[in-house]
């Protein structure tokens, strides 16, 4: 591994030895047509604040828990979904994280969040040439995505593809948003703002347009 390359890894270092990032999308009010309306509003309320919580305190399994029982006062939920596949990849249940991305991928193909969070999924699998083709999906769909670029130069490094991995974390350093030792996951929505019940739409999360 020459010394440029070194470099990039030192200023892009991830904390705990991650191999990646993957993206979660936190809270917005969910459309109506997919709200049982016989759940009373104030305990989906509560249980998205805890889910929020947790998460934000990287208590994944607890995390999951709450949102397989959600599941089923919000059946079909996209939001639900992509909360749980964060959750199923954090806990290492990578088999459970691809079948919800896949899933999701088909009802918005074009979502470079899902093509990131499947292609490091992937990647966490073994499945290099697969990961990183998805990688290269979300980079075509989102191509000023920093973390995108940090996650191409990771699964190149990995690969001992010198060249490629030292272009890719070159682009995202140079952005200046993974300079400084990024968290293993971000998010691109603020977490749920603590207000009382009656003021909070009955929602988990919804994705940033």
């Amino acid at each position: 591994m020459n010394g440029r390359l070194i470099s990039l890894l030192a200023a892009l270092v991830v904390t705990g030895g991650a191999t990646g990032i993957v993206i979660a999308t936190y809270d917005a009010p969910l459309p109506a047509d997919e709200i049982d309306q016989a759940v009373p509003p104030q305990l989906i309320w509560q249980l998205r604040t805890k889910i929020n919580s947790l998460i934000e305190t990287r208590k994944f399994p607890e995390a999951a828990r709450l949102l397989q029982r959600l599941q089923r006062y919000l059946p079909g939920s996209p939001e639900v979904l992509r909360l749980l596949g964060r959750c199923e990849y954090e806990n290492g249940n990578y088999d459970q994280a691809r079948n919800i991305f896949y899933t999701l991928l088909v009802r918005k193909a074009d979502d470079p969040v899902l093509r990131n969070n499947l292609g490091q999924t992937l990647i966490r699998q073994q499945a290099f040439e697969a990961g990183i083709k998805e990688l290269l999906r979300a980079r075509a769909l989102a191509p000023g995505a920093a973390y995108i670029d940090y996650n191409l130069g990771s699964a190149y490094r990995l690969l001992g593809d010198t060249e490629k991995a030292e272009r890719h974390l070159g682009a995202a350093a140079r952005r200046g948003a993974l300079s400084i030792a990024p968290p293993d996951v971000i998010s691109d929505i603020p977490a749920v703002t603590r207000t009382t019940p009656d003021a909070v739409s009955p929602a988990v999360v919804e994705e940033k347009e």
